[in-house]
């Protein structure tokens, strides 16, 4: 085992959170060590939309919007957080998003020309305050990269790419360092610091743990990066820590690949947000029942309402009428685009003459789903049974259903931390010189039973710096850095 002079961070995932935190103690004149399991930077930035949220931004400034403040941010995050939330790391977020997105803002930044906008694909906030770059998440990596660039080359930064996280080296409570390997070589590692921060991302591609923490027997197709098996979670539960459990939030309009039902496919999404899109379709389970208003404006209530269908899955039906007007479910296809992917036997749309044929072709209980779609032919233009928008009838052929499952795109449940970040053990108490941000907290920690806007990115990037910045202040109050005596 190879061991290295010792850090004043490690900082273990160089995703959102732990670049933020790394370039920053960089910054501050901290020698950081980054340990990352793939061979490039980056992590969920890669894929997400990376949208962020703050209030009083120069941004905002800038577009006329004087209106907003800190206060009404937070206020609107615990409104649509509902509960199970840690409030000291939500206002610790929401407190430093500001300044985060002004910090982005000063680096080059592309925010999209519609920013700031009130994002309705979330329970919208009451003022535009949802921001995201012309490129998504890679607009955030595009930034910060230059200044990671520039601490590698200079030393301040030390990276081991492509080294998956073993062990945390702890003694009575207190971690003093990490133990690596590098995934091509084999070679083991052993690192000392005197702060160490999991910056590891979720556990959304490891289906036994997430099984484990959402009690669910199935477990659903999976956006989350390969790489998001729980590495950071399962060397902290190692030395005590403890999981918060949460409750596991589903989103909709993702569809699971043909080849790989584990795996969503990223090429496709569908807008099944009332307000994103007038919905033309009707809802159903299995068993051909709807279960929820259509056209309900709070996305939660469809949530919700979905984790309680068999295997989180329901199929939205529709007929030609349906189809040839309004604004397509599926983002960008055409009518020649369904009829297609029903011929193909895509297990994502079904397609028949009758309404029969239909269930039996898309696995929908036949009884119950002509029973329902009479039922539903009946009600129109007799009573209103969607709260917004006008009804619309499901009788000319041919009969569509675009089935739809939830999936899982971050993880809500994570290390239990206190308020200044400090991962604690079953017991309550906080593991000396260990600390977590970003989704290895979990999401609920920002965000509690419900996708509040920008609270997974935006609090990433914040308490990602505000940890380095805590860290760096208990060195200048203490013993010095190690930075400051090589």
């Amino acid at each position: 085992m190879n061991k290295r002079e010792p850090f004043d961070l490690i900082v273990v995932g160089a995703g959102t959170a732990g670049l933020s935190c790394s370039v920053t103690a960089a910054g501050l004149g901290l020698k950081v060590a980054v340990i990352e399991q793939m061979r490039e930077i980056g992590g969920t930035l890669h894929r997400t939309s990376g949208f962020m949220s703050a209030a009083g931004t120069r941004r905002q400034r800038s577009q006329g919007i004087t209106d907003d403040s800190v206060e009404l941010h937070l206020s609107d995050t615990l409104n649509i957080a509902r509960r199970g939330f840690n409030p000291a790391l939500i206002e610790r977020a929401v407190r430093s998003a500001p300044e985060t997105l002004d910090w982005l803002d000063g680096l080059g930044f592309r925010f999209h020309p519609d920013t700031p906008a009130i994002y309705y694909g979330h329970e919208p906030f009451s003022v535009p305050r949802t921001y995201w770059g012309e490129a998504a998440g890679e607009s955030i990596l595009e930034v910060i990269k230059p200044l990671w660039d520039r601490f590698v080359a200079d030393g301040s930064i030390i990276p081991y790419l492509g080294h998956s996280l073993g062990e945390l080296d702890a003694i009575a409570g207190t971690v003093r360092g990490v133990t690596v390997a590098d995934m091509k070589s084999g070679e083991i590692v052993h690192l000392t610091g005197r702060s160490i921060v999991l910056a590891t991302g979720g556990f959304g591609s490891n289906p036994k743990m997430y099984s484990k923490y959402s009690s669910r027997s199935a477990t659903p197709p999976s956006a989350a990066m390969p790489g998001s098996q729980g590495a950071g979670h399962l060397a902290a539960l190692a030395i005590g820590a403890e999981i918060r459990p949460a409750k596991e939030i589903l989103r909709t309009g993702r569809f699971a690949l043909k080849n790989d039902p584990t795996r969503v496919d990223l090429t496709i999404q569908a807008d099944f947000d009332a307000l994103l899109r007038d919905p033309r379709e009707i809802w159903v389970n299995r068993q051909g029942r709807r279960f929820v208003d259509e056209t309900c404006h709070v996305n939660t209530e469809h949530e919700y309402a979905l984790l309680e269908q068999e295997d989180q899955t329901f199929w939205a039906v529709f007929d030609q009428t349906a189809l040839l007007g309004g604004k397509s479910l599926i983002r960008g296809w055409t009518p020649e685009d369904y009829a297609a992917a029903a011929k193909s036997d895509s297990h994502t749309v079904y397609s028949a003459d009758s309404i029969a044929s239909l269930a039996d072709a898309a696995g929908i209980h036949s009884l119950g789903l002509i029973e329902t779609v009479d039922e539903w032919n009946d009600s129109v233009g007799k009573r209103q049974l969607w709260r917004n928008g006008a009804q619309m009838s499901v009788q000319t052929s041919p009969y569509y259903a675009v089935r739809c499952q939830g999936a899982i795109l971050t993880t809500f449940s994570g290390l239990w931390l206190d308020e200044s970040q400090r991962v604690l053990t079953s017991s309550g108490k906080p593991l000396s010189n260990l600390y977590a941000a970003g989704e290895v907290m979990g999401a609920a920690a920002c965000s509690g039973e419900a996708w509040v806007g920008g609270m997974c990115v935006t609090p990433a990037l914040a308490l990602g710096r505000n940890l380095a910045r805590d860290i760096d202040q208990l060195y200048r109050s203490g013993e010095g850095r190690v930075g400051s005596l090589s």
